[in-house]
């Protein structure tokens, strides 16, 4: 109950936090990453993330010409219009050192919110104003670099949120992604042993080996298009055999959203506070 609870403080925030109908820009609380390790430190991997607030009919020219002809649309209709887009990219970082760390294939999302379409743009990674490529060797976060921070627990709360990307780069280390799984009529759900249970939906990538903590196998961006507003959600790396499990942005689910929002509202200022508190943390840990 109690992490109902949060989650709908959560979508209280995202709904009350979102920018005016004439900005286009990113949503700050839910850029960031997830470090994911738990149930199975073997499967562990970062989920660098990045929601994008849409408000014309073709958010791809945002990003310049290479962003836009690195498209690949996984689903149809290829329209690819909606009024949010959520962006993720995987980073095989092998942070326990464990010499039986697997490869990574696989990202699970909660399914929530109605996802219009999905797909992946071939070798384009987060760029940051400083660090520049997310994934190569010394900047595998998309955020603060700080390995020593523990993995996340399924609280409605990231490992940190607050940084947005400066777009995109090219980058031809950035592997592909093979299919996206999970849109009605098909039903799957998320893996035995992964610790989270429901539906859920799948981007299926090209293995990336497990790496070292400051150099790593990582994915192109991924996104899904939703016109639903951004919760904070379960979200699971998987091989064949091994997940690990972390919050990260995904729609809301639409008929739910303005019971939530009534629910979270006695709990937003706490549930804010705490991200806020967390972030900081953080912060003065890489300081």
């Amino acid at each position: 109950m109690r992490l109902r609870i949060l989650r709908a403080a959560t979508v209280a925030l995202a709904i009350l936090a979102l920018p005016s109908a004439a900005d286009a820009e990113w949503l700050s609380g839910f850029s960031g990453h997830t470090y994911m390790n738990s149930p199975n430190p073997d499967a562990d991997g970062v989920v660098n993330f990045a929601v994008y607030r849409v408000t014309d009919s073709d958010w791809t020219d945002d990003f310049g010409a290479a962003f836009q002809a690195s498209i690949v649309s996984l689903t149809a209709p290829g329209s690819l219009q909606g009024n949010f887009v959520y962006f993720y990219q995987v980073v095989n970082t092998n942070e326990t050192g464990g010499a039986g760390d697997h490869t990574l294939n696989s990202l699970y999302l909660r399914n929530g919110g109605t996802i219009l379409e999905a797909g992946y743009a071939n070798q384009q990674v987060f760029n940051e104003p400083v660090e520049g490529a997310t994934g190569p060797t010394g900047n595998t976060r998309l955020g603060p670099n700080n390995t020593s921070i523990a993995g996340d627990v399924l609280d409605g709360v990231p490992t940190h949120s607050g940084t947005t990307p400066d777009g995109f780069v090219t980058n031809t280390g950035a592997g592909p992604t093979n299919s996206f799984e999970g849109l009605p009529p098909q039903v799957i759900t998320f893996p035995s042993g992964s610790g989270v249970s429901g539906s859920a939906v799948r981007f299926n990538f090209t293995a990336i080996a497990p790496g070292t903590t400051t150099g790593s196998p990582y994915t192109s961006v991924m996104f899904v298009v939703s016109n639903a507003a951004p919760i904070y959600a379960e979200g699971v790396l998987r091989n064949s055999d091994a997940s690990a499990s972390g919050d990260i942005p995904v729609p809301s689910p639409e008929p739910g959203t303005l019971a939530l929002l009534g629910l979270g509202l006695p709990l937003l200022g706490w549930g804010y506070a705490r991200r806020q508190r967390a972030s900081k943390a953080v912060a003065e840990a890489t300081a």
